[in-house]
């Protein structure tokens, strides 16, 4: 019997494109031109793909620096299939080197659908998360046994005592994960 490969995006991927397998296959996309890779900017709508494309996008540091984060979120579900993975890393709000004139986006911990109203209105913030569904999200520290092991495990046990404590500026995280789901 043969196996059904799912289709996946890695968008961001860099000079690090992901590699195929029996299982997936990969359509590696990046700003910047590279051999092998697509030319992809997240601002510029509509993608070169069809609706309902993908059952797995990665996006690791790369929502951060967009500039139309609204049009670029709306887009990725487009071509995201119904019960699409995605999986993204942004940095920690706190995290040295985060206040790059790069970046121009902020996460938080619960980010994506608990935006604060100050940011959308919630016409906004309906429209724009509507159908993303967090399914795990989680911080990641030093691999130092002190801050990586007892303030990460304890950060990841108690986000909100962490990240309304003093904690997080003291032992800031690197990044965070979320795997989100795609409900169309």
């Amino acid at each position: 019997m043969k196996m059904t490969k799912i289709k996946c995006l890695s968008v961001g991927c860099g000079t690090k494109p992901e590699r195929s397998t029996e299982s997936e296959e990969w359509v590696n996309a990046d700003i910047c031109p590279i051999e092998g890779v697509i030319e992809l900017n997240l601002d510029k709508v509509p993608y070169d793909f069809k609706d309902n494309t993908f059952d797995m996008i990665k996006m690791y540091s790369v929502l951060e620096h967009l500039g139309n984060y609204e049009n670029a979120i709306k887009e990725l579900k487009r071509i995201s299939k119904d019960g699409a993975k995605w999986k993204v890393r942004v940095p920690f709000p706190f995290a040295p080197g985060n206040d790059s004139e790069f970046h121009r986006i902020r996460f938080r911990y619960n980010s994506f659908g608990n935006t604060p109203k100050k940011f959308l209105t919630d016409a906004e913030q309906n429209d724009i998360y509507r159908g993303i569904e967090t399914v795990k999200r989680y911080m990641s520290f030093d691999n130092t046994p002190l801050i990586g092991g007892i303030i990460g495990f304890f950060a990841n046990k108690l986000p909100r005592v962490y990240n309304n404590s003093f904690l997080r500026f003291l032992f800031p995280a690197h990044h965070i994960y979320f795997i989100l789901r795609i409900r169309k």
